[in-house]
């Protein structure tokens, strides 16, 4: 099942990794402006990029993960 991120959640993934938007942004394959969308809600992630954050979060055992 695809899970969902909120803006919060992704914020608090990269903070627990130590990394900044651009280097989240590089890990999942989109720019740093995108990910700064993403943490004030503003934008939602592209499926392939939600698919990319779960699989981050997955390897970290985040559990930040919502479901929509």
């Amino acid at each position: 099942m695809l899970m969902f991120f909120t803006g919060r959640d992704i914020l608090e993934l990269r903070k627990r990794l130590g990394l900044t938007q651009k280097e989240l942004g590089k890990r999942v394959g989109a720019s740093e402006g995108a990910v700064s969308l993403w943490e004030s809600d503003d934008r939602q992630p592209r499926r392939k990029f939600i698919e990319r954050l779960n699989e981050i979060a997955d390897k970290a055992n985040g559990k930040v993960r919502v479901t929509a």
